[in-house]
């Protein structure tokens, strides 16, 4: 099978399977029903039990040896047992994880569903009331979590799952940090998504069940108000500082929720409540009752009371800088007493929980901190104006690289390598063809899910983030990506 990688295209682009394969001489693959930057999702059949499966392949962090790939797959594998050890009503169980072919599978409980972030992109911001809604299955299903000794370390909108008939489910419990998504990496290299991590997480601690809480509370906020809890800056570094000093922004369009908020979202994860305290304050909001857990007070490593400062870790993070408000377009919330979901154009589908990831390592750090990337603009963006401005660009490849190319900023020109670099690449690709895509206006980026095959047939998957500016003429440009 050819090699296509190129900077351009995602690292972690895998080879797609195919309807009727056998996965560990068990499980039948039926179709497709998600891609991401960490593998595809398909709905299969389990052979032996006859009931449908949802498969998802798990592809291992690039720039792994031999030795710590096979670490990395005994870890993902034992990780997953222990997490099929969990059966919660708003959990998405995991029943199997197999290998095949030298690379993981999970195999899971298939939901009709959308995940939480699809229906903020697609129907718009939710009203403190349903928020509360969700939020109360969601710390109940982590209460279960921790209870049984699993930390789920990647609470964030595009892993909760929400079924016909109004249901929730948190999915990839126990597999996020094994699979790369949070770890640090031989190289020093901290992967994941900074938008919803702890402080402390920020700082280099361990993955905690007070870090679910405040991810459970960030995944909250951006219900509501549309922006993650540090704002929608768009330099890597800048956030991780901002993350790292827990500055996070009063919300202002939270109502009722708002009281539960701040307690989620406390820079001080001695002073978070538990789980089990987060369902009932969440279940007192939607009923519009004031929260009545009390604030427990600071703790020292020891158990002690202590003051707030000295609860707070020696190793903190200067230089922070001030977060700077974005654009946003808030939509009519949605408030249903039942949030019913049908399936997605494609059928029904199990949402591919997959993560774009953002490296910070010593060597770029000085890049980074330079680096020319500007927040969102101030011009207003439609979802229309960002997915058509997309679909132009996709629709251009692979047979039109020029005037693709005349869709990039300067600053996409470099990060591609230059227009000779993107013009050969294309010379290999026969199509390309782009499956969906979702739409976030306030931080001015589309996700797009992408399938594309080479001139010798081979056919690879990958989801890549665009982000966009303003260009000439009221128009859109590409100003950068990511896998």
């Amino acid at each position: 099978m050819t090699d296509v990688s190129w900077p351009y295209w995602p690292s972690a682009t895998v080879a797609l399977a195919h309807p009727g394969l056998m996965i560990a001489d068990r499980y039948r693959l039926i179709e497709q029903i998600g891609v991401g930057a960490m593998g595809a999702v398909w709905l299969g059949t389990d052979q032996r039990l006859n009931r449908q499966v949802a498969l998802k392949q798990v592809v291992l962090e690039p720039g792994l040896d031999l030795r710590q790939a096979s670490e990395a797959r005994q870890r993902i594998l034992r990780e997953g047992r222990i997490s099929a050890r969990l059966q919660h009503p708003h959990a998405v169980a995991i029943y199997d994880v197999s290998m095949h072919d030298g690379e993981p599978w999970l195999v899971m409980e298939y939901l009709r569903s959308r995940s939480l972030a699809q229906i903020l992109t697609m129907d718009g911001l939710l009203t403190d009331r349903a928020t509360a809604r969700i939020g109360a299955q969601l710390a109940d299903a982590l209460n279960a979590a921790h209870q049984a000794g699993i930390v789920h370390r990647d609470v964030k909108p595009g892993n909760v799952l929400v079924c016909a008939g109004g249901q929730v489910k948190l999915s990839d419990f126990g597999i996020a940090r094994a699979a790369g998504d949070i770890t640090v990496t031989q190289t020093g290299v901290l992967t994941g998504t900074p938008d919803y991590f702890a402080p402390e997480i920020a700082r280099g601690g361990p993955p905690t069940p007070e870090g679910d809480v405040f991810s459970l509370g960030a995944t909250l906020y951006i219900s509501v108000e549309g922006e993650p809890p540090f704002g929608s800056e768009k330099n890597p570094l800048t956030k991780m500082h901002m993350v790292a000093a827990g500055k996070v922004r009063p919300a202002r369009q939270a109502g009722r929720l708002g009281p539960v908020l701040e307690r989620l979202l406390d820079p001080d994860p001695s002073r978070r409540p538990s789980a089990e305290e987060a369902r009932q304050m969440l279940l007192d909001a939607e009923r519009g009752i004031a929260p009545t857990a009390k604030v427990p007070p600071p703790r020292r490593a020891d158990g002690v009371p202590a003051p707030m400062a000295a609860a707070l870790p020696a190793a903190r993070v200067s230089g922070t800088l001030p977060p700077t408000p974005g654009p946003h377009r808030r939509r009519r919330p949605v408030d249903r007493r039942r949030l019913t979901i049908g399936a997605l154009a494609g059928g029904a589908v199990l949402a591919a929980t997959v993560a774009g990831t953002i490296a910070l390592s010593g060597s770029d750090a000085g890049t980074l901190g330079s680096d020319s990337t500007t927040a969102a603009s101030s011009a207003v963006a439609t979802d229309s104006d960002l997915s058509s401005a997309v679909q132009q660009y996709y629709s251009r490849l692979p047979t039109n690289p020029t005037a693709a190319w005349g869709q990039l900023t300067a600053k996409a020109h470099g990060q591609l390598g230059g227009s000779a670099a993107f013009s050969r690449y294309w010379k290999d690709v026969r199509s390309l063809r782009l499956i969906s895509s979702s739409v976030s206006a306030p931080t001015h980026s589309v996700r797009a899910q992408l399938r594309l095959q080479t001139t010798t047939g081979a056919i690879r998957t990958a989801t890549q983030q665009l982000t966009l500016v303003p260009g000439p003429n009221g128009t859109w440009q590409i100003d950068a990506f990511s896998g």
